[in-house]
C-alpha cells in the first residue's frame, strides 16, 4: 500500500480518535499487547487503506472491539505476516506468545492459486481456533462498517458486503456451497 500525498479525515480517523485508538485502550498497558501494537505500528509505517488513510487505524479499530489481550494482540498483528513481510519466528522472538502467533499464522491468507488459498478452507480452519475466530469477526465488522463503506463506490460496496456475508455464513458453519473471492 503506497502512501497517499492526502489523508481523508473521518470521524473515526480524527486525531482524538487516533490517539484514543493507539495510547489510550485500557489493555494497552500489557506488555503482550504493547508489543504487538508497537510491532505492527513499525510494520505498517507509511501504509494507507484503499481510502488514504493510514493503515494501523485498521489494526487500532480491529482491538478495540475486543476485550481479552490475547485476541487484542491477535489484532494488532493479524496483518503483519501477509502484508509485511514479518514472519512468525520474529514475533516468537520479539516474546509474542505462541497463542497469538498461532492465530496470526491462520489469520494470514496464502496467495491465490497456492494451495490452501479456498477462502472457505480458510474460514473453516479459523473456526477452529477462537482467538482467530474472534479477531476475523472484528476484522470483518471493521472492513463492513457502514461509516467507511460508505465512501466507496456502489459497486465495491455491493462486492464486499457479498464477500463478507459469506465470510460471516462459513465462519458460522452455515456454508452455502457458493465460492467467495479473498478480502
Amino acid at each position: 500500500m503506497a502512501r497517499a500525498a492526502w489523508t481523508l479525515e473521518l470521524p473515526m480517523d480524527s486525531l482524538a480518535t487516533k490517539n484514543a485508538l493507539l495510547n489510550d485502550s485500557p489493555w494497552g498497558g500489557t506488555p503482550l499487547v504493547a508489543a504487538a501494537r508497537a510491532i505492527a505500528t513499525i510494520a505498517h509505517r507509511g501504509q494507507t487503506d484503499k481510502l488514504g488513510v493510514d493503515y494501523i487505524l485498521h489494526p487500532a479499530r480491529v482491538a478495540a472491539r475486543l476485550a481479552d489481550p490475547v485476541e487484542v494482540a491477535a489484532a494488532w498483528l493479524h496483518d503483519v505476516v501477509e502484508d509485511c513481510g514479518v514472519i512468525p519466528d520474529d514475533l516468537l522472538k520479539a516474546g509474542i506468545a505462541p497463542e497469538v502467533v498461532d492465530a496470526v499464522v491462520l489469520l494470514t491468507r496464502p496467495p491465490r492459486g497456492q494451495e490452501g488459498s479456498d477462502p472457505d478452507a480458510y474460514y473453516r480452519a479459523l473456526r477452529e481456533n477462537p482467538v482467530a475466530l474472534a479477531v476475523k469477526r472484528a476484522d470483518i465488522a471493521d472492513n463492513t462498517d457502514p461509516s467507511r463503506t460508505a465512501l466507496l463506490p456502489a459497486k465495491e460496496r455491493e462486492r464486499l458486503r457479498a464477500r463478507y456475508d459469506h465470510a460471516l455464513q462459513v465462519l458460522a458453519g452455515r456454508e452455502s456451497g457458493r465460492e467467495s473471492g479473498r478480502e
